[in-house]
């Protein structure tokens, strides 16, 4: 089932780029040499110049041979392109797009900003901050005795396996 919708999509988007691009190129061809590229007699005109021993020279005659190998290169290169596009998302973008507009539309009314929410806190005297500064020392006096203790029970221990 997966082959056969990528074939799908394979087709679709093959006839999609093939018109828009051969409705390009004759607007180009018509602008640039008078040339319609899905005229027969146009075609015609070519070949019977060319079977009549018609020769490339100039540069235009090798820009007008350009153009048209041109054609067939960008027609093979727009399509893998194309292919390779998610039509989901290019079908969703307008709506998104819309979206976005409404919100900004409706968005943009009144807003309640609401600051300093919480307790404030209180700035601390001088004698508070020294006395908590004295506290943080104290604890990691009491920190340095007990890792002193730990160290001597230790060395104790062994001392004693090596008697």
């Amino acid at each position: 089932m997966k082959k056969l919708s990528k074939l799908f999509k394979l087709i679709i988007v093959g006839l999609l780029w093939t018109y828009i691009l051969l409705c390009g190129a004759e607007w180009a061809m018509m602008k640039l040499w008078r040339f319609d590229i899905l005229d027969f007699k146009s075609w015609q005109i070519i070949a019977d110049w060319w079977n009549g021993g018609g020769k490339i020279k100039t540069g235009r005659d090798f820009l007008f041979l350009a153009s048209i190998m041109l054609v067939v290169i960008i027609w093979l290169w727009g399509w893998k392109r194309a292919y390779l596009i998610n039509f989901k998302n290019v079908i969703i973008a307008p709506f998104e797009w819309l979206n976005r507009q409404m919100l900004k539309k409706y968005s943009q009314g009144e807003r309640i900003v609401i600051k300093n929410i919480g307790l404030k806190e209180e700035k601390q005297s001088e004698e508070d901050i020294i006395k908590e500064q004295l506290k943080n020392i104290g604890q990691r006096l009491d920190n340095n005795k007990e890792s002193t203790k730990i160290r001597e029970a230790m060395a104790e221990k062994i001392n004693m396996i090596k008697k």
